[in-house]
């Protein structure tokens, strides 16, 4: 039985989930203290399944159980941008409002990277360093880098599972 629906709505209808979903994860790190675990690569794990997930209901249950890789690329594609969206207003609103001090201890943990990997950095190079590094981590600079790292795995995503999930119509 196929139903309706355009592929606008499917895409922001899945990309919300997706986006939600992502950011309930998220916040779930932070409140169990694990932001800054290998658990937060779980996201991509998360990120795969449900563009998989969509992807095959796309196909199966919308578009009469046929899928060019074209159409998969840029139904996947899609999905990521609109989730994107949600989870950079989220980076603002959490470290603008809700996790100010984040920010000050990522920059402690920067600081304590570069002193560690070069041990031997004098201090005028190192205050020039943290200083762009600030700059960087803000939370509308943090949003804009979020956006721009969830589209390029969107796109890398959506080319690889835009192989898998397409599917030709019968000849006859």
């Amino acid at each position: 039985m196929n139903e309706s629906m355009s592929k606008t709505n499917f895409t922001l209808m899945h990309g919300v989930i997706l986006g939600g979903v992502l950011i309930v994860f998220s916040l779930f790190l932070y409140l169990l203290d694990m932001s800054r675990s290998g658990l937060q690569y779980v996201s991509y794990a998360i990120l795969i399944g449900y563009l998989l997930y969509a992807l095959i209901q796309w196909r199966d249950k919308y578009n009469e159980g046929v899928l060019s890789y074209g159409q998969s690329f840029s139904t996947g594609f899609l999905i990521i941008l609109f989730s994107s969206f949600l989870v950079a207003a989220y980076v603002v609103l959490f470290f603008g409002l809700v996790a100010p001090g984040e920010i000050d201890v990522m920059l402690r943990e920067a600081e304590e990277g570069v002193l560690k990997a070069q041990p031997n950095m004098d201090d005028e190079t190192l205050e020039t360093t943290m200083h762009w590094t600030s700059m960087m981590m803000t939370p509308w600079m943090m949003a804009v880098w979020a956006f721009v790292g969830n589209l390029f795995a969107g796109l890398v995503l959506s080319a690889i599972l835009g192989a898998f999930v397409k599917k030709e119509p019968k000849p006859f």
